[in-house]
């Protein structure tokens, strides 16, 4: 019988939480178990992501359980060690078939978190991938944790980053045997400059003036509150009675 492959990281949600009802602590208790339910080969389940620092099916289980942990299923009483929570408890007592992103979305913080700009996740992840990921892909995946190349132009709003200057810096990466760079301005990139990404070897990630100006407003690096404002809205429940 042909072993498995190792699934996508939604599809390990469901089963990681169970591990951690079940008493697990940590993600790399769970793995044999994770090998056994879904028959993945020694083979499979040894297969290293491109960084060659983890296994991808390790790599898969512990973004599971991140995810499970924004969507408040899961806690973490100290690094590295995991409990399931009152509401996981609950989750698992409507038995359900599958628990996905789409599922997460009511839980917690979870929606407001992945629509965050360093949203993973994944975005999540490392915090430098801004593209929209495949959602059966995690940060690992695509840029690993491999070194990555910064470059930072500050220009103004009307100087864009062209394609000769994508050029150049994807010249520089060759030179260094790198195969993963990001460029940031504080302006923006020609139509040609994101054409010209499409079409290269090495995974570039371009961060322009206003997602810079979001990552810095959500990882609070370089602002500072001036002011806070507080909304109201009628409260219902207040008149029901009357």
């Amino acid at each position: 019988m042909k072993s498995m492959p190792v699934p996508d990281y939604q599809t390990l949600m469901l089963p990681v939480l169970k591990l951690f009802a079940s008493g697990k602590e940590r993600v790399s208790d769970c793995i044999d178990d994770l090998k056994l339910e879904f028959d993945i080969s020694d083979e499979d389940a040894a297969e290293l992501l491109p960084s060659g620092r983890m296994t991808r099916l390790y790599s898969r289980a512990h973004w599971a359980r991140t995810y499970l942990g924004k969507a408040g299923l899961l806690t973490s009483p100290k690094r590295g060690y995991h409990r399931i929570t009152k509401a996981g408890c609950d989750v698992l007592a409507t038995n359900p078939a599958r628990i996905d992103n789409q599922f997460l979305e009511p839980f917690g913080n979870f929606a407001a978190w992945q629509n965050t700009p360093s949203g993973e996740k994944p975005n999540g992840g490392d915090g430098l991938a801004t593209a929209e990921l495949p959602g059966d892909q995690t940060p690992e995946d695509v840029l690993g944790l491999d070194a990555v190349y910064i470059q930072a132009k500050r220009y103004a709003p009307d100087n864009k980053v062209g394609r000769p200057d994508i050029q150049r810096f994807v010249g520089s990466l060759t030179g260094e045997s790198a195969t993963k760079g990001v460029f940031v301005t504080t302006s923006s990139f020609s139509r040609e400059a994101h054409a010209y990404i499409e079409r290269v070897q090495q995974r570039i990630v371009l961060i322009d003036g206003s997602k810079l100006a979001q990552l810095m407003i959500a990882h609070e690096v370089g602002v500072r509150t001036r002011s806070a404002y507080r909304v109201k809205s009628l409260d219902e429940d207040y008149f029901s009675d009357v």
